[in-house]
């Protein structure tokens, strides 16, 4: 048979198209979770469509799992970054008691406190990059004041909630969390100012704690990922 150069052309994107890779594909229905979209077969090579809102009613970004195997594989560097900053005793201490207190394996906890103090996304850029980059220190007194205020402050959270909140928002309940829950209370909209009323809504969403800053009284500054608004959008 012979074909035309149009219809070799037309053979090849169809040919081209049946073996759409499935990385590709993996990601773009990563990417419908931030973009309020979702992957759905068709009779096209792809399509979006708008997400129902039940499907993400937290509202929140969903950060990278701390557990996930991508966080295990920077450890290393990371632990040369806290030994270079004279860090690793306390860190090795800190590891010792979030192990302890999320009842966790010493890398996992590792991993957790990796993104609670920034290191991750330290060792995640590139070594140029990375003087732009801020960790934090650790400090094994600082970890055990604030895992005492988690569970004796205003939040008063039991071990199970104390654990699912820890594994939520690393970052957010073990750096200075009094800090940043009175902004989050200071910054909430009225009616979930109540002590009990914001407990219950972190119980609900953990990540609720993030939420520092509300442009609905102060303006827009560019806090749209901690702004009360932008969470009642999407929620």
């Amino acid at each position: 048979l012979k074909f035309s150069q149009q219809q070799t052309m037309v053979a090849a994107a169809l040919s081209t198209l049946c073996f759409f890779p499935a990385a590709l594909i993996h990601n773009l229905q990563d990417h419908s979770i931030s973009s309020g979209l979702s992957f759905v077969p068709s009779n096209r090579p792809f399509a979006w469509q708008h997400s129902h809102p039940s499907a993400h009613r937290s509202g929140r970004r969903h950060a990278l799992s701390p557990l996930s195997a991508a966080g295990a594989d920077i450890l290393p560097t990371v632990r040369e970054g806290v030994t270079e900053a004279g860090g690793i005793e306390e860190w090795e201490k800190s590891i010792s008691i979030l192990s302890a207190t999320v009842d966790v394996d010493s890398e996992e906890a590792e991993t957790m406190l990796a993104q609670a103090l920034s290191w991750r996304g330290w060792a995640s850029v590139s070594e140029k990059m990375r003087r732009f980059q801020r960790p934090i220190s650790p400090d094994a007194a600082k970890l055990e004041d604030a895992i005492a205020w988690l569970r004796d402050g205003p939040l008063q959270l039991d071990q199970s909630q104390l654990v699912a909140a820890i594994k939520s928002s690393p970052k957010v309940y073990l750096v200075e969390p009094a800090v940043t829950y009175k902004k989050a209370v200071g910054s909430a909209p009225r009616e979930y100012r109540d002590a009990d009323v914001f407990k219950a809504m972190v119980l609900n969403d953990p990540s609720v704690m993030e939420c520092t800053y509300n442009c609905d009284g102060e303006g827009c500054a560019s806090e749209c990922g901690n702004c009360w608004v932008s969470y009642a959008m999407r929620s």
